[in-house]
C-alpha cells in the first residue's frame, strides 16, 4: 500500500491522499451557466451551506471511492455526485486554503488500487497553510533537511516535533520505520529556514533523550 508523504507528504503533490479533518464548503445560490454557457465567478448570493463531518468518525474510504481535489493546495476530500445535488456542479470551497472552485458532475477522482487515504496530522495542517499565507507553495516543506540518528525506538513524530520547535518552525518529520511500523531508529527532520535548522542542530547533537545521545547532522 502506497503512504508517499512529502507532506504532507503534504504530500501534496505526491501518491497519498491526504483527507483533512476539515468539512468542504458547498457554495449555494450560484447560478451554474450564464446565458452564454460559461461558468460564473464565485459570488455568494447566499450563506453558504457546511457538511460537518466529526473527525474522529472518519474511517480510510475503500479502494474506487470517488474525491475531489483542491487546486491551489492539493488536499483532497471524499466526495460524491449526490452531494451536488440535482444540477450540473456545485461550487465548492476548500477547507484548508479557502480556495473554491466550480465542480462539475461526472468530474470526480477515483481512489486507483494501492493507494489510500490519509488524514492531515496538525503539522502538515500548519505547514500548507503557513505556506500559503508567506506567499509559498504550499507542499514546501523547509529549507533544512537534518538526519536525527540513534534515536530511542519509541520516540514519536510528537516528541520529535516539541524536540525541534524550540529552534524554528518544523516543516516535516520523517521517523524511519521498517514493514511492522517499528522505528528504525532514526528519522528526518526538516526546518522550513536554514537558520532554524542550523540552531536545532548545534542545539540537539549530543543531547540526551530516553537514554541516547542522539546524532543530528545533515544528510549523506
Amino acid at each position: 500500500m502506497m503512504r508517499i508523504i512529502i507532506l504532507l507528504s503534504l504530500i501534496l503533490a505526491t501518491s497519498s491522499f491526504l483527507v483533512p479533518s476539515f468539512s468542504l464548503r458547498i457554495i449555494t445560490g450560484l447560478k451554474s451557466t450564464t446565458e452564454n454557457g460559461e461558468i460564473p465567478g464565485p459570488e455568494v448570493v447566499g450563506d453558504p451551506t457546511v457538511e460537518e463531518k466529526d473527525p474522529a468518525e472518519f474511517q480510510p474510504p475503500p479502494e474506487g471511492s470517488p474525491y475531489v481535489k483542491c487546486g491551489r493546495c492539493q488536499a483532497t476530500f471524499t466526495f460524491s455526485d449526490d452531494q451536488l445535488g440535482k444540477g450540473r456542479g456545485k461550487y465548492l470551497e476548500c477547507g484548508v486554503c479557502g480556495h473554491n472552485w466550480y465542480q462539475s458532475r461526472g468530474k470526480l477522482f477515483t481512489l486507483k488500487p494501492g493507494f489510500e487515504f490519509i488524514k492531515f496530522s496538525d503539522l502538515e495542517l500548519n505547514r500548507v497553510q503557513n505556506n500559503l499565507k508567506n506567499g509559498r507553495p504550499a507542499d514546501f516543506t523547509g529549507r533544512s533537511k537534518l538526519y536525527v540518528g540513534n534515536l530511542s525506538f519509541g520516540v514519536s513524530e510528537d516528541d520529535l516535533i516539541t524536540l525541534f520547535s524550540p529552534f524554528g518552525e518544523v516543516g516535516d518529520i520523517s521517523i524511519v520505520r521498517d514493514d511492522t511500523g517499528r522505528s528504525r531508529g532514526f528519522a528526518f527532520v526538516t526546518m522550513v529556514e536554514e537558520e532554524g535548522g542550523e540552531k536545532a542542530r548545534e542545539g540537539m547533537d549530543g543531547k540526551e533523550v530516553d537514554g541516547r545521545v542522539l546524532q543530528v547532522r545533515e544528510p549523506n
